[in-house]
């Protein structure tokens, strides 16, 4: 069976429902994921990097318009997809230390080899988010990291401050709004997740805060 649990702390790891303090989670409808429109690996040209490679800014990536096969998270669009995501898509709903999380997974294998994870989406709404600052260590505590030494890297999402590590991507949409990628690192190229980020925007009529 595909993966049942909430993906809460980071694209390796899963918790069980039963075992999350103070975390409740509702499944939702399953369904099966569009390839990303060209069929490619991303281009990224030239772009911003610190100097660890990481893509820093979504400069090197166009507007993604908005298609047919585009998918939406609470109100976020998702404009591209990487290639060869797997096809077990699931929904999400749950909370976390006061912040609700709408969580998609992406999963590939089988009941026979397993499965793996290959990428998250997730919109973060609550209080705590309100600025970079509070989103950061609301994250590092979610995620059970050292916030004076995780995800350090920040990241521009088209005029939005956010931060990065070498697979997740997450910014302040606005105030009390967060977005989060979450993409496997060993499946897929680097720029891959930046340039999924990128495609991120928020969708026409979505409630603003």
């Amino acid at each position: 069976m595909p993966l049942t649990s909430i993906i809460v702390h980071g694209i390796a790891a899963t918790i069980a429902l039963a075992g999350a303090a103070g975390a409740t989670a509702v499944p939702a409808v399953s369904s099966t994921a569009t390839p990303g429109a060209d069929g490619r690996t991303p281009d990224v040209g030239s772009h911003h990097e610190n100097t660890s490679g990481l893509v820093t800014a979504c400069d090197p990536f166009r507007e993604v318009p908005p298609r047919a096969q585009s998918r939406t998270v609470d109100g976020f669009r998702l404009g591209w997809l990487p290639p060869g995501l797997g096809p077990t898509v699931s929904d999400f709903e749950y909370e976390w230390g006061g912040v609700a999380f709408t969580t998609r997974v992406w999963e590939s294998g089988s009941d026979h080899s397993g499965w793996d994870v290959d990428m998250q989406v997730s919109v973060l709404r609550g209080d705590r988010l309100h600025d970079a600052a509070g989103m950061h260590a609301f994250l590092a505590e979610y995620h059970e990291r050292d916030p004076e030494t995780w995800a350090r890297t920040e990241f521009d999402h088209r005029g939005r401050p956010g931060f990065r590590t070498d697979s997740e991507v997450f910014w302040l949409a606005r105030p009390g709004v967060v977005v989060s990628v979450d993409l496997d690192r060993y499946r897929f190229p680097e720029p891959a997740v930046a340039r999924t980020a990128c495609g991120v925007s928020e969708a026409s009529g979505a409630q603003v805060g």
